[in-house]
């Protein structure tokens, strides 16, 4: 199913993976069922079919919340506020990351802090239109600098280009266009240090493929 769906066949992966979920109830494999829910809200979350990736998320939080998984539990909050945020349901895509926030710091997961921190930060933008821009604009500055930081601490260099990005949008927001063009200098900096590690590592495979 991931190999389907890594080809650019979500089609034909969401039918794998709905096999696997058969498979894993009639055996009583229950974390296995969760992820293969996760997998499938994923692969709808894709294709822009968000009744059905909430429904599919919803299945897998319920599952992990009953076997006590805080590591799945934040995954699926997080995940359903992405459906959420893009759908436009603000306050229910916040609700949700404050969650998965808030189970990140007890399980002390870097990489899940940063991500969750950087979510906010996005939300809080988009919320700021809304009215209380002032309020939303400091609360998403000081998610997306914390995002920064961990993501620095960490070497999160995706992490650290994304926060980057949201510091640029948000300096535009708050009509400080000299903040904004440095935040914006130093993601296409990251971005572009990434594309060339990735253009590094295919051609390093094409080489040993040749030489194979």
């Amino acid at each position: 199913g991931t190999v389907y769906n890594n080809q650019g066949n979500p089609e034909e992966a969401l039918k794998i993976h709905n096999k696997s979920l058969q498979i894993k109830k009639e055996i009583n494999d229950r974390p296995g069922a969760a992820s293969s829910y996760v997998n499938i809200g994923a692969i709808y979350e894709q294709l822009n079919k968000w009744p059905e990736a909430l429904e599919n998320y919803e299945a897998g939080r319920k599952i992990y919340l009953e076997l006590g998984n805080k590591q799945g539990i934040s995954m699926c909050d997080n995940n359903i506020g992405v459906v959420y945020e893009e759908q436009g349901e603000l306050k229910k895509a916040l609700e949700k990351y404050l969650a998965a926030l808030e189970i990140k710091k007890e399980l002390d997961d870097p990489e899940g802090l940063g991500a969750a921190h950087l979510s906010l930060g996005s939300v809080y933008i988009k919320l700021a239109a809304s009215g209380q821009k002032a309020e939303f604009l400091r609360k998403a500055k000081m998610n997306l600098e914390q995002a920064l930081a961990i993501s620095k601490s960490a070497n999160l260099k995706e992490e650290i280009r994304e926060s980057y990005n949201g510091l640029s949008t948000l300096y535009s927001e708050m009509a400080n266009p000299k903040a904004a063009l440095e935040n914006y200098k130093m993601y296409i900096l990251y971005r572009d240090s990434l594309q060339n590690e990735e253009n590094t590592k295919k051609t390093v495979q094409a080489q040993m493929q040749y030489e194979f």
